[in-house]
Formats: C-alpha cells, sequence, structure tokens
C-alpha cells in the first residue's frame, strides 16, 4: 500500500479525531491542516493510544480522508430537505434514483447510503469551520448564501464534548467491571450451593468406638 495509506477502523479515526480536537484546542491546527507541532504531537498521540507508528504523511493523508467525507456528509445533508432519516441508523432514506443521482455528482456519495458519517460530533467541532458547500464557502464570517446550505448545527464546547467522550470511555469501564463482577459473584453462587449438595449427600459413616 503507497505511503500514507492504511486501513483505519471506526475506533481508531474516532481517536484520532478526538486527538485533533485537542490540538485545535490548543492552537496548533490551522484553518487546513496542522502545524509542524500539531503533526508531531498527533503522531505521539496514535503512538501512545492505537500503537501505530505514523509517519507526517500518513497524519496528513487521514486528516484529509476525515475533512473529504465530512464535506461530503455535508453536502448531501444540504441535499436531503424533506427526506426522512432511519430512526435507528440517522441514514438518509431514499430511493436508488435519488443515490444514483448524488453519487454521479459527488463521486463516493452511494458509501452513506446505509449509515451516515460516523463521529459526527467530532468532524462538526474540527472541520464545521471551514467546509465547503457547492460553490459557496461555509468558513466562519463569510458572506451568507442561502443556496446549498449544510444543515444548521448547534455551537460546540471542545471542552464539554471531550469530557462526554472521556465518561463515555469511563462508562463503558465501569460495565465491563460490573459485568465481570457479577459473573464472579454467580460462580461462587454455583459453588456454594454444590458443596452443600455434596455434603447433604455425603454418606454417614457408623461409629465403631
Amino acid at each position: 500500500m503507497a505511503e500514507g495509506k492504511i486501513r483505519w477502523s471506526d475506533d481508531e479515526i474516532g481517536i484520532f479525531l478526538e486527538a485533533c480536537l485537542e490540538e485545535l484546542s490548543a492552537m496548533t491546527i490551522t484553518s487546513t491542516c496542522p502545524k509542524p507541532q500539531g503533526y508531531k504531537n498527533l503522531i505521539q498521540k496514535m503512538k501512545e493510544r492505537i500503537g501505530r507508528n505514523l509517519t507526517k504523511d500518513q497524519v496528513k493523508y487521514i486528516w484529509c480522508q476525515c475533512r473529504k467525507r465530512w464535506m461530503l456528509w455535508t453536502w448531501l445533508e444540504s441535499k436531503a430537505t424533506g427526506i426522512g432519516r432511519d430512526p435507528i441508523t440517522q441514514a438518509i432514506v431514499a430511493d436508488d434514483n435519488w443515490w444514483e443521482d448524488k453519487d454521479q455528482k459527488k463521486d463516493g456519495a452511494r458509501v452513506f447510503k446505509d449509515s451516515p458519517l460516523k463521529h459526527i460530533d467530532l468532524h462538526c467541532a474540527i472541520f464545521s469551520g471551514r467546509t465547503v458547500v457547492g460553490n459557496h464557502s461555509a468558513v466562519a464570517g463569510a458572506a451568507p448564501a442561502p443556496p446549498q446550505q449544510p444543515t444548521p448545527r448547534p455551537n460546540i464546547n471542545i471542552s464539554q464534548l471531550l469530557a462526554q467522550q472521556q465518561n463515555i470511555a469511563t462508562l463503558g469501564e465501569f460495565q465491563v467491571q460490573e459485568k465481570a463482577r457479577g459473573q464472579q459473584m454467580k460462580l461462587a453462587l454455583r459453588g456454594d450451593r454444590l458443596q452443600r449438595r455434596v455434603e447433604v449427600t455425603q454418606p454417614v459413616m457408623p461409629c465403631t468406638g
């Protein structure tokens, strides 16, 4: 596989975006890409968090891919006004003709047919201030253009979003611990019942004294 192009799981992309959010807060990411120090920090964080030794080119590649997918999803949302959403996955519900038309206009649009963009909140926090939809700039401060605007989203508090991500991870760890504790209690109870059963069925030896 070419330099910079490696496979990323959805979980790994989420971890990468969390790291980008931290760098955004630390102002080591500009309006288009990480600064030199931002690249260094992201390389170090990915080594610590997912165990990958990445090059600058590989970090730049996944950054550009995330930004590209976010722009594509934002464009699709601007075209999906009045179209329903799947109540479970939140994917855009449209017929094949609609998806074929959008895929012809934006190559790769069909990838979101069955499921929406993963980690939408993180993508939004990182890229929403520098997204282009159609021929209109969505950069903060640009003159408003009514056509082809992305779906409005609430303001995002970076610190709060990072705290929420940490709370989700902590809750998942707590649930795993509770499940393991429950299994241990069941095993202990089962062993106690077995011991009692053995004691009850143990034959009584006659006294020979």
